[in-house]
Order: structure tokens, then C-alpha cells, then sequence
């Protein structure tokens, strides 16, 4: 059987193939015809988005009249996607680029933010119809549709009736006119868990569209079909609705819908795609270390991909040029080195890590690991630049040429003597019987962790209990869109009332019911604790200094303020070098305290392996 041939592109051209899918009844062969473009000059075509998706059996399609093989996932597409009446131009990766050539790869992924935005629009591909998907697009439609209707009645109308028959944010949705609960939720998380939505190249396909709510699109799930506004009107509902922190039904202490959907089936993809998306078309410029650290959760079939499909969209996306020729522990360790030698910062070592990388340094970012992700408040403080805690002093950095270890100037300011935790919060799955608050700490063993911090606040001075209840929330109030620093003093009774050691004043919120004083009260406290410990630990040391740590802190982790880092880092002896657990928030060392009066060439020197 003859194999298809490519043609190269012209050197120096700007070229892409656009793929042609002839006009046919659904059960006909699928047969297709490729032609070659430039993007310089004006073209129409569609951009399909997609994932490749296993690749057997494979399916077949005739391009140019020879037989071509495609994964089962983009057969059904393009037989889904095919008309009867007329041709319909599409740009797809997997045929319109000659993957066995890899400067051709090399190329046309360095083109790719630019196919996808220059496209007529972005076509996606769900998969077929399945688990009720069909009911869930409908939904999407109409409550898509509706948000974008009512988006000032959701966030500037009239205030709902203050008579106690609005408990929960659902209750406040249902009032203006959306009828939430007898929806179809747990459909809705199953489309949304599909893996269209967990690789890291839809990120890129998608987010060069524009922003949230005004980018075109289309996506499909067999038959049906909804446009990308609609998908982020309603993502942009139901993230208010389940992050508002108003879900729990004061009279029965049942979680409302639909965030008690989340907490049986956990965070979807989909709307950890919406976040990311909403993320990437932000007002600041991003850089490609931010980029990695947002999108850390999402897969690619080739690990190198991790970072290549960010190129597009990073503002220094200069600094690496995609190279299939090497290996993936290449990349990353390249990605480092060339990021320290740009910025003369240790931003792109820094992270929660879950795990010793088994191969490799242990100073890279573990981009492999699913579960690659923690408390948001050390990533939020670095994306605002709050936090300095090498001050204004630059990376003294020098990596071997064999990219096994990093040699960094600092300052040790403390050996970790006590560990609690950590706090385990994010993908767990719930107990679908679970409805209370109660159990659901108790089923994540969030009950010990407060046991432990009881514990360690009984044990000290009333001179120390202030960093005590700081450190817990790093110092901000994170209840709202913009953190307040530093975290009012108001906070000091908040986490006393929570830790059980005092009451509720008895002014607050008099007559109103028992759950609800006590959720209004403690609640901005709450939730930055949330924010801050969120899969780390609390830390102290012997000479009483206390910190959020990393996931896997140990009592003889060392804590470090290395120069360029705007985090504290943590790292575990192994003879005369270190190995990187993670960075971390320690009070009182957050504002370069520590470095004041230190020479860029002086400090310690620690090889980190």
C-alpha cells in the first residue's frame, strides 16, 4: 500500500497546509485534499482543537486519494464535522503537519499561536455524545445565554430579600430567575472531565481567541454544539457560585448545589480550563515561569510539550526554541538556566513540590506529576510581587554544564523543628454522602491538622500568638479579589473564635441563627487560611520563627533566603549538598530582613543536586 507523501514548505515562507474535507454523506469514506498556504497573505480556514487521544484502532481517511491513518478521536471528528452540501477548510495538526519530520515540527509549533489566532475561528471537538452530554450542551446554552443577560443583575442588581428565605448564593441565583438546583449536575461534571480539557496545548488554541467572554468558538459533543461565550458566561457563573464561600444552608447545615456536586466528583478540568483561560487574557503581560506554574495540571502525549505549548503565549517566549531532538530533562533544566541568566532571578525554581523528581535535579519544576499544584497564596503574593524576601538582591547562580546541579548564594535562617500538616484540600473526592461542613473535614483529616495547630498555639508566649495567627494566612486578607496586607487585627479574635479558645461577640449579628453568626464571622479568616495552607504545611523552628512550608517538610529541613528568590526556600542536607523541597512563606523574613547588610557576592553557598 503506498504511503503518503508530504511535500515540503519553501524555505524562509511562512507556509501551512490547509486541509480540505470533501462534501459527502455521514457513512461515506472521508476524503480529503491538502493544499499549501501562506499566513502572510489573507486565507480562511478553520482551526480544529482537539486531542489525538489513543491511538488504536486506528481510523482511516483518504488524503489525496491515498489511504492515511488517523486516531479513533479525530476520525469521529471529521466525520462529525464533515458537510454534505460543501468542502469545509480546516487546519489539523496531525495531518496538516509532517510529525515525522521534526524541523517541520519545530517550525509549525513555533507558528502555532498564530494559526490558531489568524483562523476564521477555532473549532473544538469534545467527542461524541455520551453520559447524557446531550442535556448538558442544552444547559450550557441557556444558562451561558442567561448569565450573559443578567450580568448586572448578578453583580450590581438589588439586593434580595433580607426576610431569611435567601440562605445560599444558589438561593440569591434562583431569586433573579435561574433555576439551579434541578439541574442536571453530575452530567455536567462527567462532560466536563473529559479529557479534551486536560491538555496543555488547548490552553493556547483557545485563549489566542480573545478574551472571556468576547472569544469566537465553537465547540461540539457529537451532534450538538454551543459557542465559546456561552461555555464562559456559564463557567463565570458557576465559579462564583461555588468560590463565593456562601454555599452552606444555615437551617441544615447542608451544602447547596452546585457546589456540592464539586465536592463528590472534585474540581472539573473544564472549569480549571475557564480559570487558566481567564488567567492567560489577564491585563498583565505573562511570562513563560507564570505560565508553567498555572497550567502545571494540565498533560501533554510528549512531555517536552509542557513547555513548547506555552511559547505562544508567553511574553518571553523567545527564550527556548522547541527541540524534539532532545530530551525532556534537557528542556526543563535549559528552561531554568536560560531563565536565571534573563531575569537573574530563582523564580523558576520555586513551587510546591509533592514528591522527590526521580530523575533529575530536584531544583526543576516537577512538570510530571498530577499533582503539581497547593496553596494558592505564594502563588498569588508572586504574581502581585509582594513578597521580597532576598530584597532587592540578585540571583548569584552557576549550574554545571551537565545540568545535575545548581550552586546559589544565601542565607540560612533557621532548622525546622516542628511540622504540622499538611492540609489537604483540592482533588480528594468526597463521600457522595457527605453534606455537612463537619464531614467533610473530617474526611480529609483536616479535624488533626486544626488539633495540631491548637496544640502548638496553647504552647506559646502571648508575646509569639501574633505570628502565630499571621503566618496562618501569610499575612493578608485573601477573602477578597484584591489581598489586603497586612492582615487586619481584626483577625487575632477571628482565629481565636475558630481555634475554640473564645466566643463570638456578643454584638455581631444579634438574633440571627447560631451557624450563620458564626460563618460570617470567621469567614474572611477562614478562607486565607484556606488560601495560604492549602496542601502545605505550618512550620516553626527552635528559635521560635514560624511559616507555611512545602508539602513534604521535614523537622531538619533547613530554611533558606536565597539571593533572587522572592520566597524563602526549604531545602534537606544530603552530605555537603541539598536537594530543593519546595519555597516557602516565613514571617518576618518576607521583606529581605535577612539580607540587609550582605554583599551580593557574600552569604553561604549552597549546591543544590
Amino acid at each position: 500500500m503506498a504511503s503518503f507523501h508530504y511535500h515540503p514548505f519553501a524555505p524562509n515562507r511562512k507556509q501551512i497546509r490547509i486541509l480540505t474535507l470533501k462534501p459527502a454523506p455521514w457513512d461515506s469514506d472521508i476524503k480529503c485534499e491538502l493544499h499549501v498556504a501562506s499566513l502572510d497573505e489573507p486565507i480562511w480556514y478553520e482551526a480544529l482543537s482537539y486531542v489525538w487521544g489513543a491511538p488504536n484502532p486506528p481510523g482511516t481517511i483518504f488524503l489525496d486519494g491515498v489511504e492515511f491513518s488517523v486516531t479513533p478521536n479525530l476520525g469521529s471528528a471529521l466525520r462529525y464535522l464533515r458537510l454534505e452540501d460543501r468542502p469545509r477548510l480546516l487546519w489539523v495538526d496531525a495531518i496538516c503537519i509532517n510529525q515525522n519530520d521534526l524541523a517541520e515540527r519545530k517550525s509549525q509549533v513555533r507558528m502555532m499561536a498564530e494559526i490558531y489566532s489568524k483562523a476564521a475561528t477555532t473549532v473544538s471537538w469534545l467527542g461524541e455524545a455520551a453520559d447524557e452530554s446531550d442535556d448538558v450542551v442544552e444547559l450550557i446554552r441557556k444558562l451561558g445565554d442567561w448569565s450573559r443577560e443578567h450580568e448586572r443583575d448578578i453583580f450590581d442588581g438589588e439586593d434580595p430579600p433580607d426576610d431569611g428565605s435567601i440562605q445560599t448564593i444558589t438561593d440569591a441565583v434562583e431569586w433573579i430567575g435561574f433555576p439551579l438546583r434541578e439541574q442536571n449536575w453530575p452530567a455536567l461534571w462527567r462532560l466536563f472531565e473529559r479529557p479534551y480539557w486536560t491538555r496543555v496545548w488547548i490552553i493556547q488554541e483557545l485563549a489566542v481567541r480573545g478574551q472571556p467572554g468576547k472569544a469566537s468558538g465553537v465547540l461540539h459533543c457529537g451532534t450538538k454544539q454551543f459557542e465559546r461565550s456561552q461555555f464562559d458566561y456559564f463557567c463565570m457563573l458557576i465559579l462564583l457560585v461555588v468560590m463565593s464561600g456562601n454555599n452552606l444552608r444555615t437551617d441544615t447545615q447542608e451544602i447547596d448545589e452546585p457546589l456540592r456536586s464539586m465536592l463528590v466528583g472534585g474540581h472539573p478540568p473544564g472549569l480549571t480550563m475557564a480559570q487558566t483561560l481567564a488567567a492567560c487574557n489577564g491585563e498583565k503581560n505573562r511570562n513563560l515561569d507564570w505560565l508553567l506554574r498555572v497550567t502545571a495540571r494540565f498533560d501533554a502525549k510528549d512531555p517536552r510539550d509542557k513547555l513548547y505549548a506555552l511559547l505562544g503565549l508567553a511574553i518571553d517566549g523567545d527564550m527556548l526554541e522547541p527541540d524534539y531532538e532532545v530530551s525532556y530533562e534537557h528542556v526543563i533544566a535549559n528552561f531554568v538556566s536560560s531563565h536565571i541568566k534573563r531575569y537573574s532571578s530563582l523564580r523558576a525554581i520555586l513551587g510546591n513540590r509533592f514528591r522527590e523528581i526521580p530523575s533529575g535535579p530536584s531544583w526543576v519544576p516537577d512538570l510530571l506529576h498530577d499533582e503539581f499544584h497547593g496553596g494558592r497564596g505564594l502563588e498569588a503574593a508572586l504574581d502581585n510581587d509582594h513578597f521580597k524576601a532576598s530584597g532587592s538582591k540578585s540571583a548569584v547562580v552557576s549550574i554545571d554544564d551537565t545540568h545535575t546541579s545548581l550552586t546559589a548564594r544565601g542565607v540560612s535562617i533557621g532548622v525546622i523543628d516542628k511540622v504540622a500538616g499538611p492540609l489537604l484540600v483540592a482533588e480528594k473526592k468526597f463521600d457522595q454522602t457527605s453534606q455537612s461542613i463537619v464531614s467533610i473535614y473530617s474526611s480529609l483529616n483536616q479535624d488533626k491538622f486544626f488539633e495540631a495547630l491548637q496544640d502548638h498555639y496553647k504552647s506559646l508566649p502571648e508575646s509569639s500568638r501574633e505570628t502565630f495567627w499571621r503566618t496562618l494566612c501569610l499575612n493578608g486578607d485573601w477573602s477578597d479579589i484584591d489581598t489586603v496586607f497586612p492582615a487586619p487585627t481584626a483577625f487575632a479574635t477571628k482565629q481565636r473564635v475558630v481555634f475554640g479558645f473564645e466566643s463570638i461577640p456578643a454584638d455581631f449579628m444579634p438574633g440571627v441563627p447560631v451557624n450563620a453568626r458564626y460563618f460570617a464571622f470567621v469567614g474572611p479568616f477562614m478562607q486565607s487560611l484556606q488560601v495560604a495552607l492549602t496542601n502545605r504545611t505550618f512550620i516553626s523552628t527552635s528559635d521560635g520563627g514560624m511559616g507555611v512550608g512545602p508539602y513534604m517538610a521535614q523537622t531538619g529541613d533547613i530554611i533558606v533566603v536565597m539571593f533572587g528568590a522572592p520566597f524563602c526556600l526549604v531545602l534537606r542536607p544530603v552530605g555537603h549538598r541539598y536537594k530543593l523541597v519546595g519555597d516557602a512563606y516565613v514571617h518576618g523574613a518576607m521583606s529581605g530582613e535577612f539580607v540587609q547588610g550582605i554583599g551580593q557576592e557574600d552569604g553561604q553557598t549552597f549546591e543544590i543536586i
